[in-house]
């Protein structure tokens, strides 16, 4: 009895932390959209503040281009990954800690 029990408790144990891990990526992933524009808002302001765009454009232009292509993937992955099934949430996971 005691061993079907404690086989209940650990498979108990392992729902609950998917659970709960699941719980914790949707709470980043939910924090997370207010972080996106703040790419766009660090590439102005250096922009603005420093004399780097003058001395560099064409880089500059190129850091434009990817900080509005990060923006714009990390916003398709917190839309995407709000449509992901339960099971397939690991996967989303190790796509967004990509992105970072």
């Amino acid at each position: 009895m005691k061993a079907h029990q404690a086989n209940y408790d650990l498979k108990m144990n392992h729902e609950l932390e998917k659970r709960l891990h699941l719980q914790a990526d949707r709470a980043v992933l939910e924090r997370s959209v207010t972080t996106i524009p703040m790419y766009l808002a660090l590439f102005l302001a250096i922009v603005w503040a420093t004399p780097i765009a003058r001395r560099f454009p064409n880089e500059i232009i190129g850091f434009g281009i990817f900080s509005l292509l990060l923006c714009l993937v990390r916003y398709w992955i917190v839309i995407a990954w709000r449509k992901v099934p339960d099971s397939q949430s690991l996967s989303w996971h190790r796509l967004f800690l990509l992105s970072h």
